[in-house]
């Protein structure tokens, strides 16, 4: 809830490009695939692409850093 708040109040984002990157910040595909169904469109692929590299990268490198720091 957050995420949707600081995106439309703060950002002023789009929500359906907003929905799409916070399925690609949590890299969940399936939530993409229910995004698109819903907005009946594939708008929300704009948002999911570049979040979801970034989440990818960031999961690969601080992975060992959680699991040496505890």
């Amino acid at each position: 809830m957050v995420m949707v708040f600081y995106g439309r109040l703060v950002l002023k984002m789009n929500p359906i490009i907003l929905c799409g990157a916070i399925s690609g910040n949590l890299t969940t595909t399936a939530a993409l695939y229910s995004v698109s169904d819903a907005a009946e469109s594939s708008t929300p692929v704009l948002g999911y692409t570049v979040s979801y590299a970034i989440s990818n990268v960031l999961l690969t490198f601080l992975g060992p850093v959680v699991v040496f720091a505890v």
